[in-house]
């Protein structure tokens, strides 16, 4: 696989300002995690707690979370209806299990639930199907809640992929 985990952590080099240091996601650390807005293609990490509470620790192309929940801003989301601008809103939070440099092969997933957010077509994350295109069949569209029924959540590409064991 090409997980970025090494001693069940992975470090990130970030620079500010003309500074670089280091920040560490550890397996098991409460985070939120959502689509980056300067890189469509990676995924942001966000700490809950610790010592990089509300701090991004790190960037994939995928991210494993164990026991993930949903969450919308529900006040920017209505700003974004009505701006038509981009800002981070919404999330899955959960405890952090692994984080890849590459997107997953999810045939071999056992009846995983994909789930997706978009501002324009739902309020809130919902269940969804998509064509042989890739494109969301509206019809098949179902808000889900806050609280996930499954154990992962596998964050990558458009969707998230919700399944129970590993």
């Amino acid at each position: 696989m090409c997980s970025l985990l090494i001693d069940n952590a992975f470090s990130t080099s970030m620079m500010r300002k003309g500074v670089t240091f280091s920040r560490t996601t550890s397996r098991n650390d409460v985070v939120d995690c959502y689509r980056n807005l300067n890189r469509t293609d990676l995924f942001s990490i966000k700490q809950r707690k610790g010592e990089f509470k509300g701090l991004v620790t790190g960037y994939a192309r995928a991210i494993l979370i164990a026991e993930p929940s949903f969450h919308v801003g529900k006040s920017a989301n209505a700003r974004i209806k009505q701006t038509q601008s981009k800002e981070v809103h919404a999330y899955v939070r959960g405890n952090f299990f692994d984080a890849f440099t590459k997107e997953l092969d999810t045939t071999a997933l056992n009846q995983p639930l994909l789930v997706s957010y978009n501002p324009y077509l739902c309020d809130s994350f919902f269940t969804l199907e998509r064509d042989k295109f890739g494109k969301v069949i509206k019809e098949s569209i179902a808000p889900i809640g806050n609280r996930s029924p499954y154990n992962y959540a596998l964050i990558q590409g458009k969707d998230v992929h919700l399944f129970n064991s590993l």
